[in-house]
Parts: C-alpha cells; sequence; structure tokens
C-alpha cells in the first residue's frame, strides 16, 4: 500500500504539472498573431471574413477564370488581411484588381522583391494596396492592407489553366484548400541537393504562413460561389462533378447550332473545405483525336489573338474535335486571314492529338511494380481509406507472370517482402492483408520511401518496372524529390495517385513528369474504382516512345515540353509552339515508335480568327516552367531564374521571381495615430480529414477547457493520496 500511495502521489504530480503546462500554452497563444503558418484551429475572430466568387469559362481546351475575394472587416481596428489560397498547378496568373467603392485599381507585374517593397511602402504609408505572391507554382498568398473598420475591399484575380484530357473524358479542377504541408527534419542526400529556407516545427510540420496557413473546422472558414461556363465546341453527352452537387443548363448561340453549357453548385455557398471538380463527355464517336488552336501577334496591335477555326483543312487523318463549331466556316476564316497581317511578328499554337486506340492494344508485357501507400498523419480519416482500397485494387488486378512489393512510410520506410515476389495468389492475399492493417500516423517522410522505391534492383531486365506511389502530397520540399526521382530514376516509371479532399496536385504532376509517367486523383471512395481502372489502363498498356515535332514549309518552332514525355492508353500529345518570326502556314509532323515500329501524324497550322485565345500567355508559363525544371540541374540557376524573371515580367505572370501590387495613391488612414492590426484568414481543414494537430488542434477555448479540467482533477486526486497516505502512516 505505501508503494501503492506513492506511486499515486507521483501520478497525481504528473497530471497537475499537465494541467500547468496547458493552461501557459492557452496563456502563450491567446493573443499571439496567427500569421506564422501554425497547424492550430484559429480562434481569432479579428481576423477579416472572406468571401469569395468564382467565374470560370471554358473554351476548347483552356480555361479563364476571374476569381473574386471580398475581405470584409467587422471590427472597429484597421486590419491587414492575409490569406494563402491554393489554385490549379498550372495556373498562369496575369491580372489584379483592387475595387474600393467605385473606385477600380490595376496591378502591375513587378520583381518579387520590388513589389514587396512598394506594397510594405503604401501599407506603412496608410494606402489601401494589395499583393498577390506565389509561394509555390500551386500555392498563392494575398496580402490586402488598410481594409477600414466595417469597410470591405475586392480583390479580382484572373488566370488562366488548361483542361485535362484523359481517356475521353475533359475534366477541371478548382482547389480550395490545402492539406497542411509536411517539411522533413533532414534532407536525404543526392546530386547538389537544393536548399530550402522553409522550416518545421519538432513534429516536422510546417511553420511556413506561406505554405501552410492556420486550419479551421470548415464551418468557420470561408466559402465560395462557383460557376462555370463550357463552350466545348461538340455536344455533350454528360457533365459530372465527383465532389459537389450541381446544377446545369444549356445555353443556345443566337444562331441556335451550337450550345453552351452553364454549371453551378447547388449550394451556392458552399464550404472551402475540398476541390471543385467537374468533367464532362462528349457522345461516343465524338471524342476528340486532334485539335489545334494559333494566335498571331502583329507589330501593330500588341495583343492581337487569333484561334484555330478547325474546319476540316485544319487536321489530317484525324477527327477535329471542333468540327462545325470553332468555327466550320471557311468563309469566315478567309475573311479573318485577309484582316489580318499575311506576315504576323510572332505566331503562338497549341495542339493535342490523341494516337489510335489500337496502338495500345497489344498484349501486356510482365511487369515488375512497386506500390508506395503514404500512412503519414495527413492522410488521416477517409485518405487512408481510400489509399488502402485502391492499393487493394492494384494488386489484385496483378497477373501470375508479374513481381511486385509494397512500401508504407511515414517516419520511416518498410517493405512488405524482403525482395519483390511473385505475384501469385497466395502473396496477393498476404499484401492485402498487411495493406488492411495500416493506419494513419507520423510525419511525411518521402524520400525514404523514394529511395526504397527507385533503388530496390529490377529481377529481371526484361520486365517493365513501375512505381505506383499513392499519397496526398502533403510535403513542402517537393523540389528535392523531383531533383531526386529525376536523377535516381533509372529503368523505373513512376505513376502517381492522388488521395484526399485537396491534394497537392502540383507535387502529382510533377513527380509523374521525373519520373516519366502519369497520374490521376481520388477524391472520394465511389472514384477509387473507376480512377484506378484509368490508371491500371496506362500501366499495362504499351507505351508510344521518343515522340518529336518537326514542321514542313517553316522554320522550326520553340515548343514545350521539349523533350515529349512517353505516352499510355488514353492520353494525347500536347504541345505549345511559338515561331518569333511568325509565319503564315505550316504542316506540323507528329512521329513516335511503337513496338519498334515508326508511327506519325500530320495536322495543318490553321489560319487565325478573331477570338481572343491566350495563347501567347500559355507558352510563356510552359517556358517558365521548364527554365524552373532546368533550374534544378543546372550548374548556373541564376541566369535560369533571371531568364524566368525576364519573360514573366514580359508576358505578365506571377511567378516565383515576380508579383502583382495594386496601390491606390491616397492615403486613408494616418499611420501616426492609428495602428494596423495584422491576421492571416484561415483555410478549411479537408473534408475527411482528422489529422491530431502537432501544436494542438483543438483551439483556445477548448485548451482552456482542458487546462483546468487537467488541474481540477490533479488537485482533487492530490488530496485523495494524501488521505490516504495518512490513513496509512
Amino acid at each position: 500500500m505505501k508503494y501503492r500511495s506513492r506511486a499515486a502521489a507521483i501520478l497525481s504530480l504528473i497530471l497537475f504539472m499537465t494541467g500547468v503546462q496547458q493552461s501557459a500554452h492557452a496563456q502563450s497563444t491567446e493573443h499571439t498573431e496567427f500569421t506564422s503558418g501554425t497547424l492550430i484551429y484559429n480562434d481569432d475572430t479579428h481576423a477579416p471574413v472572406l468571401n469569395t466568387v468564382v467565374q470560370m469559362n471554358v473554351k476548347g481546351l483552356l480555361v479563364r477564370t476571374s476569381l473574386t475575394q471580398t475581405f470584409k472587416n467587422n471590427t472597429a481596428n484597421w486590419q491587414e488581411g492575409i490569406y494563402v489560397f491554393p489554385l490549379p498547378d498550372d495556373a498562369s496568373v496575369d491580372t489584379l484588381e483592387m475595387t474600393v467603392g467605385e473606385r477600380t485599381i490595376k496591378g502591375v507585374i513587378q520583381t518579387r522583391q520590388q513589389a514587396t517593397r512598394l506594397y510594405q511602402e503604401a501599407r506603412d504609408a496608410g494606402k489601401r494596396s494589395s499583393l498577390v505572391e506565389q509561394q509555390r507554382a500551386n500555392l498563392f498568398t494575398t496580402r490586402v492592407a488598410n481594409i477600414p473598420p466595417g469597410g470591405s475591399i475586392d480583390i479580382n484575380i484572373a488566370y488562366q489553366s488548361a483542361v485535362r484530357y484523359d481517356d475521353g473524358i475533359f475534366s477541371l479542377s478548382f482547389p480550395m484548400t490545402i492539406t497542411p504541408r509536411y517539411l522533413p527534419g533532414s534532407r536525404f542526400t543526392s546530386a547538389e541537393p537544393l536548399e530550402h529556407t522553409e522550416h518545421a516545427n519538432e513534429n516536422g510540420w510546417s511553420n511556413m504562413s506561406g505554405i501552410t496557413p492556420p486550419m479551421v473546422p470548415a464551418e468557420f472558414a470561408a466559402r465560395a460561389s462557383v460557376t462555370v461556363e463550357i463552350d466545348a465546341g461538340i455536344p455533350l453527352e454528360s457533365i459530372n462533378s465527383s465532389t459537389h452537387r450541381i446544377t446545369t443548363s444549356e445555353v443556345h448561340s443566337a444562331d441556335a447550332t451550337v450550345s453552351r453549357w452553364q454549371v453551378q453548385l447547388e449550394e451556392r455557398d458552399s464550404p472551402m473545405d475540398r476541390d471543385f471538380k467537374l468533367s464532362w463527355i462528349p457522345p461516343r464517336g465524338q471524342s476528340p483525336t486532334a485539335a489545334i488552336f494559333r494566335e498571331d501577334r502583329t507589330s501593330d496591335t500588341d495583343r492581337e489573338s487569333t484561334r484555330d477555326s478547325a474546319s476540316d483543312n485544319s487536321v489530317t487523318d484525324t477527327h477535329d474535335m471542333f468540327a462545325g463549331h470553332f468555327d466550320g466556316n471557311t468563309e469566315k476564316q478567309t475573311q479573318a486571314l485577309q484582316t489580318t497581317r499575311a506576315t504576323p511578328t510572332s505566331t503562338y499554337a497549341s495542339l493535342m492529338l490523341l494516337p489510335p486506340q489500337q496502338l495500345f492494344e497489344s498484349d501486356n508485357p510482365p511487369r515488375e511494380v512497386i506500390f508506395v501507400i503514404d500512412t503519414s498523419g495527413s492522410m488521416q480519416g477517409s485518405s487512408i481509406i481510400q489509399a488502402r482500397e485502391a492499393l487493394t485494387l492494384g494488386i489484385n488486378r496483378l497477373s501470375e507472370q508479374d513481381t511486385f512489393n509494397v512500401i508504407e512510410f511515414n517516419d520511416t520506410a518498410t517493405m512488405l517482402f524482403r525482395n519483390v515476389s511473385v505475384a501469385n495468389r497466395s502473396n496477393r492475399n498476404a499484401a492485402v492483408e498487411w495493406i488492411t492493417h495500416l493506419y494513419a500516423d507520423g510525419g511525411t517522410e518521402m524520400a525514404n520511401a523514394i529511395k526504397l522505391a527507385l533503388h530496390n534492383p529490377i529481377d529481371d531486365q526484361q520486365r517493365l518496372r513501375q512505381v505506383v506511389f499513392v499519397t496526398d502530397g502533403s510535403v513542402g520540399n517537393e523540389e528535392e524529390i523531383f531533383h531526386y526521382i529525376a536523377g535516381n530514376l533509372g529503368k523505373s516509371r513512376l505513376f502517381t495517385v492522388g488521395i484526399g479532399a485537396a491534394p497537392n496536385t502540383w507535387f502529382m504532376r510533377k513527380a509523374a513528369e521525373a519520373g516519366r509517367g502519369s497520374y490521376v486523383s481520388i477524391a472520394s471512395i465511389s472514384e477509387v474504382s473507376q480512377r484506378m481502372l484509368q490508371l491500371f489502363n496506362k500501366l499495362e498498356k504499351p507505351v508510344l516512345t521518343d515522340i518529336q515535332i518537326d514542321v514542313i514549309d517553316a522554320p522550326t518552332p520553340e515548343y514545350y515540353p521539349a523533350t515529349i514525355p512517353d505516352l499510355y492508353a488514353g492520353e494525347p500529345v500536347i504541345a505549345d509552339l511559338h515561331w518569333a518570326e511568325g509565319i503564315s502556314h505550316a504542316e506540323i509532323v507528329i512521329s513516335g515508335e511503337h513496338a519498334g515500329q515508326p508511327w506519325s501524324r500530320k495536322l495543318n497550322l490553321p489560319a487565325p480568327d478573331a477570338n481572343q485565345s491566350q495563347l501567347a500567355k500559355r507558352f510563356a508559363y510552359k517556358k517558365i516552367e521548364a527554365l524552373e525544371d532546368s533550374r534544378l540541374f543546372s550548374d548556373n540557376p541564376a541566369q535560369l531564374e533571371q531568364q524566368a524573371t525576364r519573360i514573366a515580367l514580359e508576358y505578365g505572370l506571377v511567378t516565383r521571381h515576380t508579383s502583382l501590387v495594386a496601390i491606390e495613391q491616397t492615403p486613408q488612414r494616418d499611420p501616426t495615430a492609428t495602428p494596423l492590426n495584422k491576421a492571416q484568414i484561415p483555410s478549411a481543414m479537408p473534408l475527411g480529414n482528422t489529422m491530431a494537430f502537432p501544436q494542438g488542434s483543438l483551439g483556445l477555448l477548448l485548451r482552456w477547457l482542458l487546462a483546468l479540467m487537467f488541474s481540477v482533477l490533479s488537485i482533487i486526486f492530490a488530496l485523495a493520496t494524501l488521505q490516504q497516505v495518512r490513513s496509512h502512516a
């Protein structure tokens, strides 16, 4: 009994100290400004209220999006609002407008350092101002200074992105929130690893406000209304969203020959707790095999843009996706040609070509498949369930001529079999049983899994070696990982599967590009079978390799991607081209190799028309992206950064090196008399994510209640223990 009493006394002391620590922690965070990006539920009611309105316009293969963010200050103090938000991973932001009352101030593009300096000077002088910066290719920050008490400021951002086409389905995605990012405690070794300036807390989760803002439950976060107008150029069989309930209505053109579709969220003020995904499918037999667009810039008009009319003459030996619409009128096409200069100063083009399906219908070769599953803390909740389901489907799909292994990772990486094993029924069942018992916890030390997957020796040099990487991509050191994959890929091919309500799609796409593979994204359990089946079709079908673009009757253009990646079933050749001198006509030849045999198709560059298509900025974005990729392996990265900055300034694009800034010239706040409060606007926790936050996910009030509860319990337990000790003395 004596020892029990001592143990009870020790336990009571521990409980008491826990209560003290909880109380002290609550006190230390009570007045903290939430500008560090800590992973904590933000109870600060002093941040501006944010409302978001999204208008997306689809024309062919491009999407033009207008994003209006209204920052409303409900406090009695002047405010600066800071908001970290995601955009599509290929978004090229080129417009910023700040509206105050009836006045609209247009933003100007500057180098990042210059824009930041101008914004800070205007903010400190009491001028209403705004700054848009890029933190990652798919993460941006809006800063709005000097929002008056009870007032509001509208910030309009416009950007361009591309429609994705895969297996006969067109799709777009609008990200609405962020999965918290993890920064590893130490970088893995590779040739000349990149330095990163972000920092992590003791648990590895990012403390950088630029990539991980404060997180709150969806009911306390900003809400959004989304409208999409689709001008596909062809009839549509269906329009669907796997993430939201939508309403659709058909809008006929004046001549009633072409229809457009308007799509809205059924819940007009929708919680921003998951990405919005939309897809549309043409009727069977009308799926596209080719499309090509054109924009000319002339000396007297800086941005006189034209788009492919896509008449029957614009594509050779293929079915044009836009025949009969963009615009199918040869007379109009001729008129458009006559109204433009015969020799433009520069010509831009964007093309898509889908190789015939029969190329991918040969027998499936034997494969070695390495499945990698992310079991880190950010995968808690529905994400780990989706991941387990995806891997189970993948393993059961293997044939007995295949070999495989499974790797799971969080803080460390663990391999199921010591070596790759034959995919017989016994080994498949063992793998499925192992996967069933995996749970999500810990950090996202992705490097360990990448190393293990790529360095595992191939057991048969004749096999296709494929790595299937299932993750939400919630890491902050993406560039290091891309660098390592590209430098250590060997004969492997890497395929990524994005999991969860808000995966890091930039990581998914770029990792797959570095791994010369492909990627899919799974938003919910209901999507697992369909999306994984699409991936299996790619994994099991031979590829079209060594793809090149050549031009007849015109100079060779600059085009991106400079090296067209390997193609899998259902994937199109997509490229953006530029002739610096401008051309009147050209024949474009796309060639490649399939099963050791040559393959080629020809496309005629169409005549321009009067429609704006923004292809010049699309090309500039792709060129900047290529320069950023080259920087990872360059001996002179500073020179490439200078080139990227020059292009961004010339075309007016926001990048890592350039920002948009808008400033009202008349001061509204007297900085000597009235202070400016700062607050970071929180993002919604992704739907279905039950991640336990390292720095306390409970909120200030609940932490106080827990601290009080622990303190009371410790006192009661201590008094009972003392009484017990006295009775046995």
